[in-house]
């Protein structure tokens, strides 16, 4: 399967956030860091605004994860964190902490956390800030990142699919996480479009019939379908009450090929 798509389709600045166009703009806008609790529903872009505001405002940064790592590891990762130079930014004496699932700690453990804020500016993500103890709160701002309409990320799963050959998902299937919607394209089976010979003419798939036999002659379905496939292409030929212009894409003649064949 190869790269998790979730971290290659990940916004690579600001401007590709989906959606929260004014914390995106009051991000944008600020220069310098402040202590921010990113907080609201799994797969909404918490932890890449997070990201990409560090590095917008081009401070060193250390991220850490609290429900991948163990306490006395994340504990240690920040003291040398904190009290090293930085070779890169040499001017800068208090640098950013990312914490990612900061209510995975104990409240003992958050007010450990709590005793070293001074040290650095701090981002926290999180799903609830009623996770968080009240002393850590009461040092930072609290932005909320609601849900992403489930049409922009229907949208973007699109977007990705085409570039990658995908099958379009139906967008009954499609999460209200982007994070889980995206991993739900990756798992789509190929499009047909990815086999395709360069001398296939798409102007001549004017009806099934002849879209079938364009196929076979240049040895696509074969290639994609293998032994099964010519059982498929009778039953989709009998099948006279199909319009044609309902399934006008390859893609979706693939898809059509593939359910007929699942539901056997």
């Amino acid at each position: 399967m190869g790269t998790n798509w979730t971290h290659v389709y990940r916004p690579k600045n600001l401007d590709d956030i989906i959606y929260h166009d004014k914390i995106r703009t009051v991000l944008k806008n600020k220069e310098y860091p402040i202590n921010i609790i990113f907080n609201g529903p799994n797969g909404t872009g918490k932890t890449s605004l997070a990201l990409l505001f560090a590095k917008k405002i081009n401070y060193p940064y250390l991220y850490l994860n609290c429900y991948e790592e163990s306490w006395d590891d994340i504990f240690i990762k920040v003291i040398i964190f904190q009290d090293s130079l930085s070779l890169t930014h040499p001017h800068i004496s208090k640098k950013i902490v990312i914490f990612d699932n900061l209510n995975e700690l104990s409240l003992e453990r958050q007010h450990n956390i709590y005793k070293i804020l001074s040290k650095s500016y701090f981002f926290i993500i999180c799903n609830h800030c009623h996770h968080i103890i009240e002393l850590i709160r009461s040092k930072f701002i609290e932005l909320f990142i609601e849900l992403i309409p489930k049409e922009l990320i229907y949208n973007r799963v699109k977007e990705i699919c085409l570039l990658e050959n995908k099958i379009i998902p139906n967008i009954e299937e499609i999460s209200s996480s982007i994070r889980q919607a995206i991993t739900i394209a990756q798992f789509q089976p190929p499009s047909i479009k990815k086999t395709l010979p360069d001398e296939l003419k798409f102007e001549n798939l004017i009806d099934l019939k002849t879209t079938i036999a364009e196929l076979q002659k240049h040895d696509a379905i074969d290639d994609l379908y293998s032994e099964y496939y010519k059982d498929d292409i009778e039953f989709l030929v009998k099948l006279e009450e199909i319009e044609f212009n309902l399934y006008s894409s390859i893609p979706l003649l693939a898809s059509m090929l593939l359910i007929h064949k699942n539901s056997q």
